[in-house]
């Protein structure tokens, strides 16, 4: 997520940036249209397994928040490959 929320702001605050990340599933696809409505440039890696949901409960009473994280699985060699290549292909630009 931390990747997303930095290429969102960046955005928000009108720094040039590319968000380069892999995704899967039916978590993948609403991330890639959420980006595309908000017109965040991205560059995504389709994984074989659906991208992982965190999610952070606050107790209003308190103050306090707990953080519930799923385990993300591996990318595969191919995958990964697929993120060097691109990332390669990004940076000069």
């Amino acid at each position: 997520g931390k990747v997303l929320n930095v290429g969102c702001a960046l955005q928000h605050l009108g720094a040039e940036s590319h968000t380069l990340c892999p995704i899967g599933g039916t978590t993948g696809e609403l991330l890639r249209q959420d980006f595309a409505t908000l017109g965040v440039p991205a560059t995504w890696i389709n994984t074989a397994t659906n991208s992982r949901v965190c999610t952070t409960l606050l107790d209003r009473a308190t103050g306090q928040t707990t953080e519930l994280v799923e385990n993300s699985a591996a990318l595969t060699p191919e995958e990964l490959d697929a993120y060097v290549a691109a990332y390669a292909q990004i940076v000069p630009q």
